[in-house]
């Protein structure tokens, strides 16, 4: 006769010891926060600079140009524009093509 899961299972948890339940509860409470960062983590875009030591003026044009073709970029001091590598080509045609 099989033994439903729930059972199982509390039949386990009843045959550890406190440090082994102590254990295992870290170790579940790690894995439900651990996974979910790194999924997180592994699904944000990597970014590549598409644009470097633009003026204020040009960056300005550049941005207003990749918000119009929803481009996400990220813009640092430098006049450095990033994009997900994986439109860096998108955000250079895009941007140079008059519209």
């Amino acid at each position: 006769m099989l033994v439903p899961m729930k059972d199982q299972v509390i039949i386990f948890w009843n045959k550890q010891t406190k440090p082994q339940r102590f254990t295992i509860a870290a170790l579940v409470a790690a894995a439900l926060i651990l996974i979910p960062v790194l999924l997180l983590w592994a699904g944000k875009p990597t970014y590549s600079v598409a644009y470097h030591g633009l003026s204020d003026t040009d960056a300005a044009a550049i941005t207003q140009k990749l918000d119009e073709d929803k481009i996400p970029y990220t813009l640092q001091d430098d006049g450095t524009i990033l994009v997900p590598s994986d439109q860096v080509y998108a955000a250079l045609t895009e941007a140079a093509s008059p519209h």
